[in-house]
């Protein structure tokens, strides 16, 4: 009888402990935690992502459109209402007040287009008035000279106030005499208030020549100081103010005194608009002749003898 097979035996099973089989689990949940802690972070690190490239693209969006628009002469600002309470856009449109001057070398020439205004018949010594009208006009105002001398002219009689103060007399009358440039600030930005208007009104005051050429180069025409027909100024005595009052620049005032005030006899004001170097002119409206071509070294000397006067408007 063959012998029966014998079974082969069998390794017994390796019995795991309490303690491994909590530390496998320990092991697991920890596992577990790190993989979802991993998933979570790739998600968020995915939606900033997005989040980042959508500002990105508004900003850019936004400066191209601000940068496009601020281009123009006439700048539009435009404001665009939050998404949530509306998605429409208002637009308003406002002249932007600028300093702007060009860098670099003076043009040779150049030229602003402004029509002239003649100061008569209405006002035979309304030359200072009639130069704001066409100044104002320049930076997009339809004014009259009668509309600017009846609401917004400060006039006194001889004896009451200097020419810094008041036009003296009227410019209805021939025998008016006129007034500087500070009155023709204060006149400017009494009627740009009116028209709540945010430009801004510049005396230049005692500017270099080459100044003001470069204002105009920058396309500001400027207000100048001068004489009619560029004829010598005369430093004339015109009045005194008896007990005269003078305000200090802390705002209070001087003791009371008479003052002697003079009057630059042939003043006169221009709009100067272009210049040629090459030619040695300048290119002004002139308010008794229209537009006129004048020398520039002549009308430079002028200038200087009018106190270096000059207004303009941003």
């Amino acid at each position: 009888m063959a012998d029966s097979a014998t079974p082969p035996s069998q390794q017994p099973r390796k019995r795991v402990t309490y303690v491994q089989a909590k530390n496998r689990r320990v092991l697991a949940v920890l596992l577990l935690a790190f993989i979802i802690f991993l998933f979570r972070r790739g998600c968020v690190a995915c939606v900033r992502s997005h989040d980042k490239k959508e500002n990105q693209t508004a900003a850019v969006t936004t400066t191209a459109v601000t940068t496009i628009e601020l281009t123009a002469e006439e700048t539009t600002v435009t404001t665009t209402a939050p998404l949530e309470t509306s998605t429409a856009a208002v637009t308003t449109t406002e002249m932007l007040p600028t300093e702007y001057l060009i860098s670099g070398e003076l043009p040779s020439s150049y030229l602003i287009e402004v029509d002239p205004i003649l100061q008569n018949p209405e006002l035979p010594t309304g030359c200072e008035i009639t130069t704001l009208t066409m100044l104002l006009r320049s930076v997009g105002f339809d004014v009259d000279k009668v509309q600017l001398a009846d609401g917004y002219l400060t006039c006194e009689s001889e004896g009451k106030a200097t020419f810094r103060e008041a036009f003296i007399g009227s410019p209805y009358d021939s025998a008016g005499y006129g007034c500087f440039a500070s009155v023709i600030v204060d006149t400017a930005r009494k009627y740009l208030s009116a028209q709540n208007s945010g430009r801004i009104v510049k005396e230049l005051s005692n500017a270099d020549f080459e100044y003001l050429l470069r204002e105009v180069a920058s396309n500001h025409p400027v207000a100048v100081w001068a004489s009619i027909n560029l004829v010598d100024i005369q430093e004339v005595y015109a009045y005194t103010i008896y007990d005269y009052v003078e305000k200090t620049e802390n705002g209070g005032t001087t003791e009371p005194k008479d003052l002697d005030v003079y009057w630059l006899e042939n003043e006169h004001v221009f709009l100067l608009k272009g210049y040629d170097l090459d030619r040695g002119v300048v290119i002004v409206n002139d308010s008794l002749n229209g537009e006129m071509e004048y020398s520039l070294d002549r009308f430079k000397e002028c200038y200087t003898q009018c106190y270096r006067q000059a207004v303009i408007i941003y």
